[in-house]
């Protein structure tokens, strides 16, 4: 299991995750705890790499709303809520929800 698990829904505090968060840390401190715990870094690059998982996280006014999941065929996937996965390119998602892509990490597969 990893981050690249779709069966639950992943959100530190409110969903599934799998270490400990401190009641003082924002949402983007869970992630990127979790994150480095897992190995991945951050990166600019959007596009498809072969051997490499990629995360985007989103962020309104600077605090994380979304995340998504590259899919091997370089189309983006989010959980909306805990039961739909959706798959779509990286920034349809940009509007007045989820805001814009904040940050990008990617790990070696």
């Amino acid at each position: 299991m990893g981050l690249c698990d779709n069966s639950q829904w992943w959100w530190p505090r409110r969903g599934f995750w799998p270490c400990a968060v401190n009641p003082n840390d924002s949402v983007l401190d869970a992630f990127e705890a979790l994150f480095s715990e897992q190995g991945w870094t951050e990166t600019d690059d959007r596009t498809l790499e072969t051997g490499f998982a990629k995360i985007a996280l989103y962020a309104k006014n600077d605090v994380i709303t979304h995340a998504a999941r590259q899919l091997p065929t370089g189309e983006w996937t989010s959980k909306l809520g805990k039961h739909v996965d959706l798959a779509h390119k990286i920034d349809e998602l940009d509007g007045p929800m989820y805001g814009a892509v904040f940050r990008i990490y990617k790990k070696s597969i």
